[in-house]
This record gives C-alpha cells, sequence and structure tokens, in this order.
C-alpha cells in the first residue's frame, strides 16, 4: 500500500537508473515533499502546485549518479 501512494499518488519511480516524478494528487494540495533514500543517500523532494493540477502533464526527470 505504501508503495502504490509512492508511485502513483506522489508520483515517484525509479527506473533504469532514472528518477521520474509523475505527482497525481488532488488539486487543492499545493505542495509536498518526501525524503527519499536510495543507496547511501537521501534526497529531499519538494514538489509545488501552484495552479492546483491533479493529472500527470508535467515530468520531472533526472539520471542517478
Amino acid at each position: 500500500m505504501l508503495k502504490a501512494g509512492i508511485e502513483y499518488i506522489l508520483g515517484l519511480k525509479i527506473q533504469n537508473n532514472t528518477l521520474k516524478i509523475e505527482p497525481c494528487i488532488e488539486s487543492s494540495w499545493e505542495e509536498y515533499s518526501i525524503n527519499y533514500k536510495y543507496g547511501t543517500s537521501i534526497y529531499n523532494i519538494k514538489v509545488k502546485n501552484p495552479n492546483g493540477k491533479n493529472t500527470r502533464r508535467r515530468k520531472i526527470y533526472s539520471k542517478w549518479k
């Protein structure tokens, strides 16, 4: 259940060593943050939603090093 919330609501997925953030959140959520541990590193991620969107229209990709 926790994995489903992280991957499908907060939109945080790692595929082929690439971090993808594709949130599907309530339009009333102005922002959310998550501390994510990957390997020996901890990433502090903050996603802002100033336009009140609730779809996965914007995607963010980042390669892990």
